[in-house]
Formats: structure tokens, C-alpha cells, sequence
């Protein structure tokens, strides 16, 4: 047990075009009605115990609700300050700015893990933000009709 984080893409259902290749593929399957289907998920990114997210989404009630490109580009840019910052600073200095400032900081719980400043949260706060441009690029491109973020423990 623990924290599971993940993100869906929810598509258009069109068989017939590029992009949709989940409808094409439940078209072939036989399941696929295009009276009844308007889109689909899929789970296209996944996270394991990035307590940091968690506490974002909490924060700003974002469970289960469309992440739009403004605040894919706002979890990008505190993804940057948060990298920016443990560059400048030293490990006790970032800590203290991390308790004020950090909206992406470790969250404390049972199932959670740790919240230590380790080469694993940083590792989860690079692909965070590359996650994020890479949602809003599909957003801005018609790739994806939104995002979702959904996680349990």
C-alpha cells in the first residue's frame, strides 16, 4: 500500500482520425459505439509515493477535475523555482524556504513516504515539469480534450 498517483488523458473518440488511437483500437475490439462513446481515457503518466504532488492537488482541489494549460504552466513554473531554489541554496537554507514558499513540499502521512529532500523528490519535481509541458503542448495541439489527476491510498 501507499500513495498512487497517476494522470489521464481524456480524448476525443473520432475511429476514423490519427490521433484517436484508442477508438481505433475498440473499433477493431467490436466494442466501440460511436453513438454512445464521446471520449476516452487513458492513464498516461504514473506516480509512486510523490507526496509533494499530492499535497499540490490537495491544496488546490484538483482531484478528478480538468487541469487546464494555465495550471499545467503553473505546476511547471513551481517545478522550476523549486529546482532554482535547491541550486542556489544549501540543504538547511532550502529546507526554510521550502516550508514557506514550496506549494510542491513533501506532505507528511501514514502511506505517504518519506519527506526528506532526496535525489528521488527531485528526480519527481524534473519529470513533473517535463509531464506538464508535455500535457499542455497535447492541449494547445487538439491532442487532448484535458487532463485529470486522480490518486489513492
Amino acid at each position: 500500500m501507499g500513495l498512487d498517483a497517476t494522470f489521464y488523458r481524456h480524448i476525443q473518440a473520432i475511429p476514423d482520425s490519427d490521433d484517436s488511437h484508442a477508438a481505433s483500437y475498440l473499433e477493431r475490439c467490436g466494442v466501440y459505439d460511436p453513438e454512445a462513446v464521446v471520449s476516452i481515457t487513458e492513464s498516461v503518466w504514473y506516480f509512486r509515493k510523490f507526496n509533494g504532488l499530492e499535497r499540490f492537488m490537495k491544496l488546490h482541489r484538483l482531484h478528478g477535475r480538468p487541469l487546464n494549460e494555465l495550471w499545467l504552466d503553473v505546476i511547471s513554473d513551481w517545478c522550476q523555482r523549486v529546482l532554482d531554489q535547491a541550486d542556489a541554496d544549501d540543504v538547511e537554507t532550502f529546507e526554510e524556504w521550502s516550508l514557506e514558499h514550496n506549494p510542491l513540499r513533501p506532505m507528511s502521512g501514514f502511506f505517504f513516504g518519506g519527506t526528506d529532500y532526496t535525489s528521488v523528490y527531485f528526480n519527481n519535481i524534473n519529470k513533473l515539469a517535463s509531464i506538464c509541458r508535455s500535457m499542455r503542448d497535447d492541449l494547445s495541439g487538439g491532442k487532448a480534450l484535458y487532463y485529470t489527476y486522480e490518486s489513492s491510498w
